[in-house]
């Protein structure tokens, strides 16, 4: 089961980037510190190595002296110009010479040896861990050396074993301290990194945004199809979602044409059937209640095939793509349409809407709306229908009010009940109710009646603004 926070692609994207930076630095750390280790062992071995060197440069003149104490003294006093730690007891700073059953030693070492044993042959070194007092570990360099020295006027041939260390907590302190230091760096080179991952996600999931407000603007009905530009990788997508689109633009239209081919052709035999009844009662074939009830059920076929018939249409026109309807225009040619009806002639319109009043709305679905509920409010209106436009950030409500008796409290209930036959109320609120809330529906909004009886009558459409 994902999380639901890593089900975005983007976080996915995030978590990746996060988990590969740590790895790498991680095994970045291991490699640097251990090419760092390696590079401080190799010059504490150049370091032991000119050590030795310089002891073998000395030990000619040190063991000339003849004496064993000379001799150390004054091998130890050369060398310790060149480490102060041979001066300091049990340092790790140490050196040794052994030759002829002599061993000087350097003051560091008190009165201890080293006991190191290597494989050299004259002139060459070796670098061993060995353990010095108190089992210190040291990093030891051994050199075997043959000379021939002066001795009381005598050359004496020697053989000397050359000896000098440096504590092994030289390397590991240079190595804790390059740690340390190194782990900042690279924790934030670390954060640099994830940042710089973040831009790039955030540059690369930029169109994926753009495709995202596209569709968003398609429901919105302020465009009809997604932008073809962008990276070539959404390119197909582009179009195939544009395809559907145009396929379910063309299902709409089919649709309607089916709807109006069904329309034009149930309407003729209606009629037909209307005109015989009316022949018939004329003529006496049937009784005057035998007429009359033949031509309710008519009626009642032909507002359920209308009722029906717009309940396709409007489902088909909300699949596709809906423009934004400037509605003030629409709102004034249906008065003007309307006003010329004889019922109202005495009353007054008051359009209260913006220039720029606009929805998300087929213009034929909207023409309905409107149609249905003026005719509603002219046939009761006493002298005045006021329709209203408010538009706020969640909602858009349109409200049609008029003067006339209006509905009783439980009457009105029992007009927002789903499923009720509202044709079968009062005030003509039957069948065009019924498809005005068919069609707002369709548009994820709802129809609320308000009313006072014996005072006002109110519709209030409301929509989604997004």
């Amino acid at each position: 089961m994902i999380v639901p926070l890593f089900k975005s692609l983007r976080s996915r994207l995030l978590l990746g980037t996060l988990v590969s930076l740590l790895i790498m630095l991680f095994v970045a750390q291991i490699f640097m510190s251990d090419l760092f280790e390696r590079h401080v062992e190799q010059r504490v071995h150049d370091e032991l190595n000119e050590r030795l060197n310089f002891m073998g440069a000395k030990l000619d003149n040190a063991l000339g002296t003849g004496s064993a104490q000379n001799a150390g003294e004054l091998l130890g006093e050369e060398l310790a110009r060149l480490e102060p730690g041979y001066q300091r007891p049990l340092s790790g700073y140490y050196w040794q010479v052994a030759t002829n059953g002599q061993t000087l030693r350097s003051r560091s070492l008190w009165d201890a040896s080293l006991d190191v044993a290597g494989n050299t042959s004259n002139g060459s070194i070796d670098f061993i861990p060995v353990q010095g007092p108190d089992d210190q570990p040291l990093i030891a360099a051994l050199r075997t050396v043959s000379r021939s020295i002066v001795i009381d006027g005598r050359r004496t041939p020697t053989v000397a074993h050359l000896i000098a260390t440096v504590p092994r907590s030289e390397v590991h302190n240079a190595l804790k301290a390059f740690k340390s230091e190194i782990d900042i760096y690279l924790w934030i080179l670390g954060i640099l990194l994830f940042l710089v991952g973040m831009v790039q996600i955030q540059i690369a999931s930029h169109p994926l945004n753009r495709i995202r407000n596209a569709v968003s603007a398609i429901r919105r009905g302020t465009i009809a199809r997604l932008p073809g530009t962008g990276p070539s990788e959404l390119t197909t997508l582009v179009s195939e979602m544009n395809d559907l689109l145009d396929a379910l633009d063309q299902a709409v239209e089919k649709a309607r044409s089916r709807a109006a081919d069904l329309a034009h052709g149930l309407k003729t035999p209606l009629t037909v059937i209307q005109g015989e009844m009316e022949h018939l009662r004329h003529t006496g074939v049937v009784t005057a209640e035998q007429a009359e009830g033949i031509e309710q059920a008519v009626d009642q076929l032909e507002n359920h095939i209308r009722r029906e018939l717009v309940r396709a249409r409007v489902r088909g026109s909300t699949a596709g793509a809906v423009t934004r309807l400037e509605i003030r225009p629409h709102v004034t040619r249906i008065v003007q349409i309307l006003g010329r009806l004889p019922q109202a002639s005495d009353i007054d319109f008051v359009i209260t809407i913006d220039e720029d009043a606009s929805l998300a709305i087929d213009a034929s679905d909207f023409t309905e709306i409107l149609g249905n509920l003026l005719e509603n409010a002219i046939r009761h209106a006493r002298t005045e229908i006021a329709i209203n436009y408010v538009a706020g950030t969640q909602n858009i409500i349109l409200s049609i009010r008029d003067d006339g008796p209006g509905v009783a409290e439980s009457e009105l209930g029992n007009l927002k009940l789903r499923g009720h036959r509202l044709d079968e109320h009062m005030h003509g609120s039957g069948l065009g109710l019924a498809i005005v809330e068919d069609i707002v529906e369709a548009y994820n909004g709802r129809l609320e009646l308000e009313s006072q009886h014996n005072h006002h009558f109110q519709a209030r459409l409301i929509f989604p603004a997004v």
